[in-house]
């Protein structure tokens, strides 16, 4: 399997995706036939992200941004109501170079169990690491649904540039304009926390 995902070009990758499969490969039921090589597989799964994005119109020099920014949507949100309001969250921050900051990045190549981030994973240098640099990682770090993939494209219109889970079990999620209003929605976290769970506990 290995093998056959690295030959991209059999598998109608597109050329914007550099030859990386992550995020290209739509999260969905499938129905295959028994007898059905890998290749096909992984080649219909690409083919479904493509159609999707082009559902939401996405320019061919556009999707791998797309796709970058909905697996972030992805891996951050819980609940679909806040997906394009995490969208919004990080395009905020794009657009005044701020850091993302999100663990999801620094699990991506540092993978833990439990909820946080530790100091030392986020002092890993990766370009991966959005502790470390500002942007958007250099390429999707999940495989995103269509709900995160709209998200990216119509993400919502607000003041937002940070927002935390302050439920870890209903999913709800607090959105803030500034550094102390946050502080205080991952003040409710850690009282949740210390109330229902051991911060070392997985989602």
């Amino acid at each position: 399997m290995a093998e056959i995902a690295e030959d991209t070009d059999a598998l109608g990758l597109p050329a914007e995706a550099e030859g990386n499969l992550e995020g290209w490969l739509f999260p969905s039921t499938y129905t295959f036939n028994p007898d059905v090589e890998p290749a096909e597989m992984l080649s219909t799964m690409v083919s479904t992200t493509i159609k999707m994005l082009d559902k939401y119109d996405v320019a061919e020099e556009d999707r791998e941004r797309i796709l970058t920014i909905a697996s972030l949507v992805e891996k951050e949100a819980k609940k679909d109501e806040d997906r394009p309001m995490i969208a919004g969250v990080i395009m905020n921050r794009l657009d005044i170079d701020m850091m993302l900051q999100f663990d999801s990045t620094v699990k991506y190549i540092a993978p833990s169990e439990g909820v946080w981030t530790s100091e030392e994973d986020r002092l890993i240098d990766s370009p991966y690491n959005t502790y470390m640099y500002t942007g958007l990682p250099p390429t999707p770090i999940a495989a995103p649904g269509e709900a995160s993939i709209e998200a990216a494209v119509n993400p919502a219109d607000h003041d937002y540039t940070y927002f935390v889970t302050v439920n870890l079990e209903t999913g709800e999620t607090a959105y803030a304009t500034n550094l102390e209003d946050h502080l205080a929605n991952v003040e409710i976290l850690n009282q949740w926390v210390a109330e229902n769970q051991s911060s070392d506990d997985e989602e």
